[in-house]
């Protein structure tokens, strides 16, 4: 168990400096940290928000389009059960 535990520290602690490594690299070859992480974050915050207009514009549609194909699909099922049964 503790040989497991020291596994997975060693692994992460690794992946950890490997990742920090990286980063002052990248930082050194003049891509500030802290500049790339607020458009990464964003352009992660952008997108939920595209998401949610998309979802806010698709919504009645969906309702719309569910009063035709809800009962059709119900008919759908029900025939097939029926079918089966014989």
């Amino acid at each position: 168990m503790l040989s497991r535990a020291l596994s997975f520290v060693l692994r992460w602690g690794g992946f950890f400096v490997l990742c920090v490594a990286v980063g002052v690299a990248l930082e050194k070859a003049g891509l500030p940290a802290h500049g790339t992480l607020h458009d990464v974050w964003q352009t992660f915050t952008h997108s939920f928000r595209y998401v949610d207009r998309w979802f806010v514009w698709a919504m009645p549609y969906a309702v719309l389009g569910g009063l035709v194909v809800g009962p059709l699909v119900l008919m759908a099922l029900f025939d097939r059960f029926r079918r089966r049964g014989r």
